[in-house]
């Protein structure tokens, strides 16, 4: 039976971020933990200024600017000890997957996270992970296809506001993954403000995608694509049909929802 307590969301192994911290220093911290999210803390006084989002290093050029963590952040959604466990489950899903949790004083105890509302539905063999993938799966899908520019792709991530894109074909058959991830990992989190010689060579989507996507059937139990998350550390898999059409996807946040909706 899944244990209802806050602390069971706390990520334990996340990276802090310094205020101070040079764009390069929190790059280097997000592609470290791969996390979507990350707390901004005074490690003396345990102040929180924030949280930064990976989103948040798109719109920042890498070779030009000055930015520290503390220019980057959002304010971050928090939680206490006594927050109903239902409840912080939707500061999650408010917060984009996280939140901090804090003390009476307002100091900084932990990062919250949706991965680990997942972990802890598997380690428990909850019900829930029983149903079909169809039911939770979200229809409207980000997607690009195969030969589209690395700006195109940029400009997608964020309008959209989802961190990864389905790479597909002209037949709807889905070939591979680009995310915020891949960006930021290749130097191309702002690729129109980079030097022109850099957007002049920019790679293909072939190149710069995550092969092979993870993908699941329509009737698959929900088990298997949480599994996938837990066991590969990504944040979605893909539901297909028999020919790897592209049907739908399965997120951290929309199981998190589901999961939410059916207490």
């Amino acid at each position: 039976m899944l244990k209802l307590d806050i602390k069971t969301l706390c990520i334990p192994y996340a990276h802090i971020l310094a205020p101070d911290d040079s764009y390069a220093v929190v790059r280097r911290k997000f592609l470290e933990s791969r996390l979507h999210s990350l707390p901004v803390v005074d490690e003396r006084s345990k102040r929180c200024y924030g949280i930064v989002h990976r989103s948040n290093l798109l719109i920042i050029s890498a070779s030009r600017t000055f930015a520290t963590a503390k220019d980057l952040v959002d304010p971050a959604i928090e939680a206490t000890i006594d927050t109903p466990f239902k409840h912080a489950v939707s500061l999650l899903i408010a917060g984009k997957g996280y939140a901090v949790l804090v003390n009476q004083i307002k100091h900084f105890e932990c990062l919250l996270g949706v991965e680990s509302l997942l972990e802890n539905l598997l380690a428990a063999n909850d019900k829930f992970l029983e149903q079909p993938i169809k039911r939770v799966m979200v229809e409207d899908v980000a997607y690009v296809k195969r030969g589209e520019s690395v700006e195109r792709v940029w400009r997608k991530l964020l309008t959209s506001k989802v961190s990864a894109l389905a790479v597909i074909e002209d037949d709807g058959r889905i070939i591979g993954v680009v995310s915020e991830y891949d960006l930021l990992a290749r130097g191309y989190a702002r690729p129109r403000f980079e030097s022109d010689n850099r957007v002049g060579n920019s790679p293909s989507i072939e190149t710069l995608m995550s092969t092979p996507p993870f993908t699941v059937k329509p009737g698959d139990p929900l088990r298997i694509a949480v599994e996938w998350m837990a066991s590969k550390n990504i944040g979605r898999v893909y539901v297909v049909d028999d020919d790897d059409r592209l049907l739908g996807v399965v997120d951290r946040l929309s199981i998190a929802k589901a999961w939410l909706s059916s207490r």
